[in-house]
């Protein structure tokens, strides 16, 4: 699997990336966005592309397999002021170690392009679609915000149509000074001790721009999180397939040694002939035609046996000696 460095490059490519960044916020050029994306499996940033037809435009761009980071101008539907927005693609198809680092390199991708008013942190394609997009825009700068040019307009019908002039007056003086001022600050004062029971009055209560802005914060928030969560997701499973592809390797090599030093199988004997029988007397054999004539027997010379020694006669005593006789008186 591809391996991901930790950290940005945003020196390789810097100078073509703030050129094209330059050149969308500049009112006399037509480029009015820009598309950010990998070098390859490196973290170097180049300038994928650029574009003069805006939103409609680049949502086409965007490629559903890989990260990438657009830098847009568009119009608020609310002040009709020109707003810069940076859009963070982190599409689920791109891959998970990628993703992870995305996390990371948004506030450096931020920093590097330069001015900005809003941030969208987008992984579906509804989510870079000209409608949502404006719609993004036009919560962040409040869905109360008036002009008298949009005075009659629907998007404003919750905003009075007058404009503050000389009709205004301070409700401080008018309810009577300094004593007003005095019974205002006693309701303001908290019930409680400050700290376990305070709460944000913008959350809470607030309306207008303000309730928007921090609704759009908390969005962003979640959406950092969700994106945070899924790219690590990712990165595990993308790990676990890993580790297991090398077990499998690992398991395959060790079987190719172990057959590779295991000696080779004796070779079988081969089989033994079968004993043919003789050819019966008399008649020709099948193999050398017909028997010759049998031979005479010559009878074995006889072997005479050696006799045994005739034993030696023993020899004959000798006769003893006739006594002498004694002589007479």
């Amino acid at each position: 699997l591809a391996s991901y460095e930790m950290s940005l490059d945003i020196s390789t490519n810097s100078g073509a990336i703030h050129k094209a960044a330059n050149d969308v916020r500049d009112p006399s050029c037509d480029i009015d966005w820009l598309l950010l994306s990998y070098s390859g499996k490196s973290n170097s940033l180049v300038v994928a592309d650029t574009g003069e037809d805006g939103l409609a435009e680049l949502e086409t761009e965007f490629n559903s397999s890989a990260v990438q980071y657009a830098y847009v101008k568009v119009e608020d539907p609310n002040s009709k002021l020109e707003k810069f927005v940076i859009i963070n693609w982190s599409p689920n198809g791109a891959p998970g170690p990628r993703k992870a680092m995305a996390v990371r390199h948004a506030g450096d991708v931020k920093k590097l392009l330069g001015a900005s008013h809003i941030t969208i942190n987008a992984r579906h394609e509804d989510d870079i679609e000209e409608s949502a997009v404006l719609k993004v825009v036009e919560k962040s700068s409040g869905a109360n915000y008036s002009n008298q040019e949009g005075a009659g307009d629907k998007r404003f019908a919750n905003t009075p149509a007058d404009k503050v002039g000389a009709t205004y007056q301070n409700q401080y003086k008018v309810a009577g000074g300094t004593g007003a001022k005095v019974d205002f600050w006693k309701e303001e004062q908290p019930k409680g001790g400050v700290g376990t029971d305070y709460t944000n009055a913008y959350k809470e209560g607030g309306t207008g721009a303000k309730q928007d802005y921090w609704k759009g914060q908390e969005a962003a928030e979640a959406d950092r999180k969700q994106a945070e969560e899924a790219a690590a997701e990712d990165a595990a499973t993308e790990r676990a397939a890993e580790l297991r592809q090398k077990d499998e390797e690992f398991q395959a090599k060790q079987r190719e040694e172990a057959a590779a030093a295991a000696p080779p199988p004796a070779a079988a004997p081969p089989p033994a002939a079968a004993p043919r029988a003789p050819a019966p007397r008399g008649l020709p054999s099948p193999r050398h035609g017909a028997l010759p004539p049998p031979r005479k027997s010559i009878p074995d010379p006889e072997v005479e046996e050696e006799s045994e020694p005739e034993p030696e006669p023993e020899p004959e005593p000798e006769p003893e000696p006739e006594p002498e006789p004694e002589p007479e008186p």
